[in-house]
């Protein structure tokens, strides 16, 4: 949405789009820091940090002020992290080959209910 609001600009049209003051900025990131028992050794680290922060703002802003979507953005443990630290957190790691022998799910049987994790055929919960 900024970027369009930058576009339009341009052409003389005003746009009414407006992202939070910074001193709103801060208090959430503090807030968020708050809630996530997360602190910062150093000021340097802080202001980083902070940065992030208030990058993911921007984006959860033009996320939330964009009409054709109808879900609500929010911050998250994310919002803070280097996509590099990010992806740390993405995807499943490959499972490691083992000479096990496989489970076989019974092809038999009619169940009205099944606990798929009771037979092996789901993965733990992940976060």
């Amino acid at each position: 949405m900024q970027t369009i609001c930058k576009a339009v600009g341009i052409l003389g049209i005003e746009c009414t789009f407006e992202q939070p003051a910074i001193d709103v900025v801060r208090q959430n990131f503090m807030t968020h820091l708050s809630e996530n028992g997360i602190s910062y050794g150093t000021k340097d680290e802080f202001e980083f940090r902070f940065q992030l922060f208030h990058k993911s703002d921007v984006k959860i802003n033009e996320i939330n002020n964009d009409p054709k979507l109808t879900f609500l953005a929010k911050h998250n443990q994310f919002s803070t992290l280097t996509a590099d630290e990010t992806k740390k957190y993405q995807g499943a790691l490959p499972n490691k080959i083992s000479d096990a022998e496989p489970t076989y799910l019974p092809t038999n049987a009619t169940f009205e209910e099944v606990d798929w994790r009771k037979v092996g055929a789901v993965n733990p919960v992940q976060n």
